[in-house]
């Protein structure tokens, strides 16, 4: 009897060791992606070798071309925000795979097919030296899904990019529209149509000396010691705006235009217009520097809202800086418009 509920332990136990070592194998063997693979090997690749990136997107593709070291978005040779490129070139060049992601080529679950996958294409010359498809972010927010070019398992990507190419060409646009040293003016001319112009000269105007106890208690002094007088000190002068029939500029509010207009941006660019399609401005700002600069501004409008929402009312503008007209806020455009009790010294 003992021998056999002995024989029914050792039964017992060398089933238990079994399912134990069956899960054991099944715990190291399930993970069979993250056992079994080897990651692509992405080389690094130089950004002066890169001489096109072709970003193919649900809504539309562009294309960035590199001239010269600076990129340009064809056809129209737009030229771009550095800060924005740099995120798109970084990514490219350095595309790094951290992990497998999945082996059942179920592409929508990454949104990486259909209407939300994303396709980059970076050439050297006219070879493909880097193609693959960017996905979501990872939920970690700190990678990104892909699929490259060639191979149909979908990686995580070290870094959260797809926000970098996600973006319209009117998005990745250089929005510098005018851009001066302000110290470098000499004159500010404003004509608003159907009132009044100005014209300011900036001017040395003398300070005058102003009188106080304590200098005369000074003089007196000297005058008593018998001190030879020092030779009389250069006349103080400040920098002043000031028109020709000898009216003062508000120095503030005119420095302060010279500062808008020092960096001045865009709020977007106007398609397919021109320059010269735009006539009768209703306010013009003229600056004589080292070179001459304009700016134009036309009657407002209000633009087309997103689906659901209002318009914003804008100003078209042309700047002698840019070749494009642009757009800005009604806000923005009218801290130009400057009045004449804001123009004189008060």
């Amino acid at each position: 009897m003992n021998d056999n509920n002995n024989n029914k332990i050792k039964k017992e136990y060398i089933i238990l060791v079994v399912v134990i070592a069956a899960l054991l194998l099944y715990l190291v063997f399930r993970k069979t992606d993250k056992v079994h693979y080897k990651l692509p090997e992405l080389k690094p690749i130089d950004e002066k070798v890169l001489t096109k990136i072709e970003i193919t997107k649900p809504d539309g593709a562009y294309t960035l071309v590199n001239k010269d070291g600076k990129w340009l978005i064809d056809p129209k040779g737009y030229p771009t925000d550095e800060t924005k490129i740099s995120g798109i070139t970084d990514t490219v060049k350095d595309l790094t795979l951290t992990e497998l992601a999945s082996r059942s080529k179920n592409y929508s679950l990454y949104d990486l097919a259909g209407d939300k996958g994303i396709n980059v294409k970076a050439y050297r010359e006219d070879k493909v030296v880097r193609e693959f498809d960017i996905g979501k972010t990872a939920p970690s927010n700190n990678h990104t899904f892909v699929k490259i070019q060639g191979d149909d398992d979908v990686y995580y990507a070290a870094k959260s990019f797809r926000r970098d190419f996600d973006k319209k060409v009117g998005d990745l646009r250089d929005r510098v529209v005018m851009k001066l040293d302000k110290n470098e003016i000499s004159e500010i001319r404003l004509d608003k149509k159907g009132g009044e112009n100005y014209l300011f000269t900036k001017t040395a105007k003398p300070v005058e000396k102003v009188e106080t106890p304590e200098n005369k208690k000074t003089e007196d002094k000297k005058t008593e010691d018998k001190v030879e007088p020092a030779a009389p000190p250069e006349p103080q002068t400040e920098t002043i705006w000031a028109t020709a029939d000898g009216k003062e500029g508000n120095k503030s509010n005119l420095d302060s235009l010279l500062n808008q207009l020092g960096d001045l941006k865009c709020d977007e660019y106007i398609e397919d217009k021109t320059p010269e399609d735009f006539k009768d401005p209703i306010y013009t700002v003229r600056l004589k520097g080292k070179k001459d600069y304009t700016l134009f501004i036309y009657e407002k409008f209000e633009t087309k809202g997103k689906e659901g929402e209002n318009g914003v009312e804008k100003y078209p503008l042309v700047s002698s800086e840019s070749p494009y007209p642009f757009l800005l806020s009604k806000y923005s455009a009218e801290r130009f418009m400057k009045k004449e009790e804001d123009l004189l010294k008060k």
